[in-house]
């Protein structure tokens, strides 16, 4: 009997001790985010799917996750992985959902650290489609716009100097674009074309590579066209002096030829031939008959 005690004793013993340590469990503060386990659960899942590829997999968890939590503290990343899946997956098709995600995300949580990020995204999505200055720029615009926009948006974001790297070397291909064409119509000569064009070069992307190659053929036009302006008006001055003698000679024939007509000589006639040497071309200025008579009458 007395073996017996010491027995219960440390199966007494035993027992208060195990029952102090599930107690200790229960009030662990951890235990508190019992409830909200399962959409870390989710996350963590489509965060796994994703590394391995299975974006349509990591999307169905992470919508579960959103409908089924929307106070999860994993709401915010949960809607920028969304947009993630379809970044990564790649394509047009998938690149332009990503577009609307990442819009989605920054309308919801604008002011998260990872708006920045989103909006830098959306950038990359048209960065990546852009294609040379010679084909279509619509992606190229599009990426000018929204590299732009997160700089403007989000100026103390770690990612605003690469997005002014990316802004500039997509402003390189827009401003070749603008140049080749602009010298294209300054050699076929097209001068007011030309000049519309380089001139956008020059006040839209100073840092182009070819901006001086711009501003010189804008300094060729304009040395070419004021001489142009110059050789025009000499050409009117010259025109109106040759009408005004090429009517003078025109009234001294008709008064001549009138003349003798009735029998008569004017003593202007005797100035016909010198006229006649002073115009550059009697022929085209009279035609031949009136020359023939002209002629006749000397």
């Amino acid at each position: 009997m007395s073996r017996r005690i010491p027995v219960v004793l440390f199966l007494a013993l035993l027992l208060a001790f195990t029952a102090a340590c599930t107690n200790k469990k229960v009030q662990n503060p951890l235990a508190n985010v019992s409830s909200k386990q399962p959409d870390k659960v989710l996350y963590d899942r489509a965060m796994d799917a994703m590394k391995h590829n299975k974006f349509e997999v990591a999307r169905m968890s992470l919508q579960t996750l959103i409908n089924t939590y929307p106070d999860s503290e994993y709401l915010s990343r949960a809607k920028l992985s969304m947009a993630d899946s379809w970044y990564a997956e790649g394509g047009s098709a998938s690149l332009t959902q990503a577009e609307i995600e990442y819009k989605d995300y920054i309308t919801f949580f604008p002011n998260t650290p990872e708006a920045a990020e989103a909006q830098f995204k959306i950038a990359n999505i048209h960065y990546q489609q852009m294609e040379k200055s010679d084909r279509d720029y619509t992606h190229a615009m599009r990426a000018e716009e929204e590299y732009r926009q997160m700089i403007l948006q989000f100026p103390d974001s770690k990612l605003v100097p690469e997005a002014k790297e990316r802004l500039l070397e997509v402003q390189e291909v827009l401003a070749e674009r603008e140049f080749e064409i602009g010298r294209f119509y300054y050699l076929r000569p097209s001068y007011p074309a030309a000049i519309a064009r380089l001139k956008s070069v020059v006040d839209k992307y100073p840092l182009y590579s070819q901006a001086d190659q711009a501003l010189y053929l804008l300094g060729e036009m304009d040395e070419q066209a004021f001489g142009a302006m110059v050789a025009k008006l000499r050409e009117g001055a010259e025109q109106s002096k040759l009408e005004q003698r090429q009517q003078g000679a025109r009234d001294i024939v008709g008064q001549d030829f009138r003349a003798r007509l009735i029998g008569r000589r004017l003593p202007v006639a005797k100035q016909i031939g010198w006229y006649i040497q002073y115009l550059a071309d009697p022929y085209q200025a009279f035609g031949a008959d009136t020359v023939h008579v002209i002629v006749l009458l000397r």
